[in-house]
């Protein structure tokens, strides 16, 4: 978990697409800041943590790259780079210490991200279980897979040595009730297995359920 899978759809980010997910969610930021003291991008990093409560009590917009450098006294071509380390630093920080990122009354969760066969892992704290169907934003992975909003396929429980795992399995299109319907009658007559009910849709399984049940 907390990892990026390649595989197929590639959105191009841009420098203010690392930013602005940096922005939204600056607690994640002030958990790198604790955890790496000498990174090459602490003048950014500490610019981003004090600039954010100017923007919420203020309600002012983001300065354009060229205004930040200068705010945060690095050098112009070095802002790209610090962004994206800062955003992928936060990913790794995410694999080696995933309690960091859930509050004390919060149940640890595994999110799965499918969008066009583009896959994001991450683990984060929720207070409240989302239900299949439902819309889950989360402005975070937006860099990668160029949308924030996705629906909630299914949720997994599962206990693990002796406490409960919750993975939430998101998809960056809305269910599709004919192809849930398919994949039941499939699943119970055992023409597919558990981890592809469960699990993300892959266009393989797909097709392979439209052929079985044409005549549904």
């Amino acid at each position: 978990m907390g990892k990026i899978i390649d595989n197929g759809f590639k959105y191009h980010a841009n420098s203010k697409d690392f930013l602005e997910a940096l922005m939204d969610n600056i607690h994640y930021c002030g958990l790198l800041r604790n955890f790496e003291k000498e990174a090459t991008y602490e003048k950014l990093l500490r610019w981003i943590l004090s600039y954010r409560p100017i923007l919420t009590d203020t309600e002012k917009k983001l300065p354009d790259l060229k205004e930040i450098y200068k705010m945060a006294g690095i050098p112009y071509s070095h802002i790209g780079t610090d962004l994206r380390d800062i955003y992928f630093a936060i990913f790794k920080l995410n694999i080696d210490e995933p309690r960091k990122f859930v509050d004390r009354e919060e149940k640890l969760c595994h999110l799965s991200i499918n969008y066009f066969g583009e896959r994001v892992y991450f683990r984060l704290g929720l207070n409240v279980m989302p239900r299949t169907g439902e819309k889950f934003t989360f402005s975070f992975v937006k860099p990668i897979l160029g949308i924030e909003t996705f629906w909630v396929k299914n949720v997994n429980h599962e206990m693990y040595n002796g406490r409960q795992m919750v993975t939430i399995v998101l998809d960056g299109e809305p269910n599709n009730l004919y192809l849930q319907l398919l994949s039941e009658k499939a699943y119970l007559n055992d023409k597919i297995q558990g981890w592809e009910y469960y699990g993300i849709l892959k266009d393989d399984t797909r097709e392979r359920l439209l052929k079985l049940y044409k005549n549904l």
